[in-house]
């Protein structure tokens, strides 16, 4: 393994993580969202070489909530109503290929407010989980992964 690749490694455990229940949220404080010809992409700010350029592609229910993942069989989501978060942008890039009982699921989500305070939170919710705060910024999000330490695979965690 090469010292880089190590030095990576150390530098993703600093990274400031929130997570509720099979979603993770990773922030990024490495990279930004920049309009470029009226689309806006994900830019890495140590090189700013383009990460992500797909326009932003919100996954909206009916109540334009910005829904992250859904549990196809539980009918559950974690969402970020608009009751909470009305003073807020929270724009979602791509998606993921996830199992097909999670849904789509963004690749990054960007929380911002029109006035740039930095102080400002998103709250996102889930039927069965605690409402979780996440301070504005980019984040790459994941799924969870487990190890079956029986059969030797490893899967998404389903909640």
């Amino acid at each position: 393994m090469s010292q880089k690749t190590n030095k990576n490694k150390k530098d993703y455990w600093k990274l400031k993580k929130y997570q509720q229940g099979d979603v993770l949220f990773i922030k990024r404080d490495d990279i930004f969202v920049e309009n470029k010809k009226g689309k806006k992409q994900i830019m890495n700010e140590n090189d700013n070489m383009k990460i992500y350029g797909n326009e932003e592609i919100n996954k909206l229910d009916d109540d334009n909530n910005v829904v992250i993942a859904l549990g196809e069989a539980t009918g559950h989501r974690h969402v970020f109503l608009n009751e909470n978060n009305n003073n807020l942008n929270i724009n979602t890039f791509g998606y993921s290929w996830n199992d097909s009982t999670l849904g789509n699921v963004p690749r990054y989500v960007e929380i911002a407010n029109d006035n740039n305070d930095t102080n400002v939170k998103a709250k996102l919710t889930h039927e069965e989980h605690n409402p979780i705060e996440l301070p504005s910024g980019i984040y790459k999000v994941k799924i969870v992964r487990e190890w079956d330490h029986i059969g030797g695979v490893s899967r998404n965690v389903v909640d």
